[in-house]
């Protein structure tokens, strides 16, 4: 309401009351119905996943194992195609005869698997002729001299054994300057 100089009026709490029954008497509408069943939701929900929590809590999950792939037994003639193939390969073959719908041996004579186990051969042939370093160093023993010249470039030791042996030659070399 307003007055006479265009600002708002207080109501008056005769006025307050009339708009009170009005929407007392009116039922709760569809959004607020809709806002009360949502709301009802989330609490069951979180009371779901409180007790879930709990329950974790007192008595953790255990991982279920994997049930090992069993793997159908192979025919003799399967076998006997898989005499010279490498242990890598076995699996894809077998897969892809499985696939493919076929047995082993004739998957094995397919050009696109023939490839495959040709370039597969290749990889390890090259990769066991690059393999010439995989042995370790051979370890010389420090002489005392050999000790001095490197801590004497700048390099010292940072073991407690290193810096032991490089006390050690100090010494032995004074010793021997001494004895001369």
């Amino acid at each position: 309401m307003e007055n006479e100089y265009g600002e708002q009026e207080a109501l008056t709490p005769d006025e307050n009351s009339e708009l009170d029954t009005n929407t007392e008497n009116a039922e709760p509408s569809e959004e607020l119905k809709k806002a009360q069943e949502l709301a009802n939701n989330y609490k069951v929900r979180a009371e779901k996943a409180e007790s879930l929590a709990k329950q974790l809590k007192t008595q953790p999950v255990k991982p279920e194992a994997e049930a090992p792939k069993t793997s159908e037994p192979l025919s003799l003639k399967d076998i006997r195609a898989l005499q010279d193939v490498h242990d890598d390969d076995v699996d894809q073959l077998t897969d892809y005869a499985k696939f493919k719908g076929v047995s082993v041996a004739e998957a094995k004579k397919l050009p696109e698997m023939q490839a495959l186990l040709r370039t597969k051969t290749e990889e390890r042939e090259t990769a066991q002729a690059t393999n010439t370093g995989g042995g370790r160093k051979a370890t010389s023993k420090d002489t005392p001299e050999a000790i001095l010249e490197r801590s004497q470039s700048g390099e010292l030791p940072e073991s407690d054994d290193g810096i032991k042996a490089l006390s050690e030659a100090r010494l032995q070399a004074k010793l021997d300057a001494i004895k001369k």
